[in-house]
């Protein structure tokens, strides 16, 4: 009998490599004695470019939705894609997300960086926020909370 793996089974798969192969890269940076900040900037462009073809490829499916449900939708589109696990609070112009589990900062955790080098946070930030612009100009995107900060989840602000 053939066993094969499900599409979800095979991108969870995909993403636990990207996380690991991300950290890793980031502390082997680190170990190499790169500046944090020329890594941490870096990363961030990085993160913008992906955030930017994210956004452009999906404008087309937002084209005929109102601003709030693209940025609401858009955003769990982004959580979703970094793998986190969140709860929403809808409002009329404004979601709040709780990420209540985040691979990369777990990864950060069991390969032990140093906090000031969990650059997780900026690159989500970085790349939740640019496609959101490009797919709506008037999106907003705030973290208030941070796991990489101590707090026990991360609280994030979408709205327009």
């Amino acid at each position: 009998m053939e066993s094969a793996l499900s599409i979800e089974e095979i991108a969870a798969q995909r993403l636990e490599v990207m996380v690991n192969a991300y950290t890793l890269f980031i502390k082997n940076l680190k170990e190499e004695g790169v500046e944090r900040d020329k890594v941490q900037a870096a990363s961030d462009k990085t993160w913008q470019m992906l955030g930017k073809t994210a956004g452009d490829q999906l404008k087309a499916l937002f084209a005929n939705s109102s601003v709030r449900d693209t940025l609401f939708n858009g955003h769990a589109m982004a959580s979703a894609v970094h793998g986190m696990q969140v709860q929403e609070e809808r409002r009329y112009s404004e979601k709040r997300v709780k990420v209540e589990k985040c691979p990369w900062h777990e990864a950060a955790l069991a390969f032990a960086l140093p906090e000031d080098w969990r650059l997780c946070l900026g690159g989500h930030k970085a790349f939740a926020e640019t496609m959101l612009q490009t797919i709506a100009p008037e999106a907003r995107f705030e973290i208030t909370k941070s796991l990489v900060a101590g707090a026990p989840f991360c609280d994030e602000r979408v709205g327009a």
